[in-house]
């Protein structure tokens, strides 16, 4: 099961899982308002995603959502940044991120970034720039990505979490 709030990425996931003949259930939903009336004995929120909810209210409800829907016992991962590994490219210059083949169209992708951190507010602003050539090396694509996200701290991460899930569990024992 896939859960995504946009429905782009959710295309793709689609066409590989026909390409390779597998299936799954895939939803077009906001992780702060997910409501799948269903338990999980594992949920995992990959890709630094959790970064994007920048403010500490939608984070809360995100988790809140998450526990709603944890199985008893269930795990719960979720990938962070490593603020101080990642600051180390957050300089205001541009850096190819990387390049990848795309063996489907003959293309190669080139993924490019420039991000700034905003010492006060944890924030990090990005532009991401992904170019696609042709195998002759003409620019056949190019995408420009604005994205905000924030380096939380391991430590605020697991308070939050702690916190909700002793909330949660204490509401559950008490049913």
């Amino acid at each position: 099961m896939c859960v995504d709030n946009a429905p782009e990425m959710l295309a793709r996931l689609r066409q590989k899982l026909a390409q390779e003949q597998l299936a799954a259930q895939v939803y077009e939903m906001d992780v702060r308002h997910l409501a799948l009336n269903k338990q999980f004995d594992l949920i995992i929120l990959p890709f630094h995603s959790f970064s994007v909810l920048v403010s500490p209210t939608d984070r809360k409800q995100a988790l809140e959502r998450i526990y709603d829907h944890l199985a008893h016992r269930g795990r719960f991962i979720c990938t962070l940044h490593n603020p101080p590994q990642r600051l180390r490219s957050i300089d205001g210059q541009l850096r190819l991120v990387g390049t990848y083949p795309e063996s489907e169209r003959q293309t190669k992708l080139l993924f490019l970034s420039l991000s700034t951190y905003g010492e006060t507010t944890h924030f990090v602003h990005a532009s991401q720039f992904y170019e696609q050539y042709n195998s002759n090396g003409i620019l056949q694509e190019k995408r420009l990505l604005q994205i905000t996200f924030v380096l939380l701290r391991r430590e605020e991460f697991e308070t939050l979490a702690t916190i909700l899930a002793l909330l949660f569990y204490w509401m559950n024992v008490e049913r």
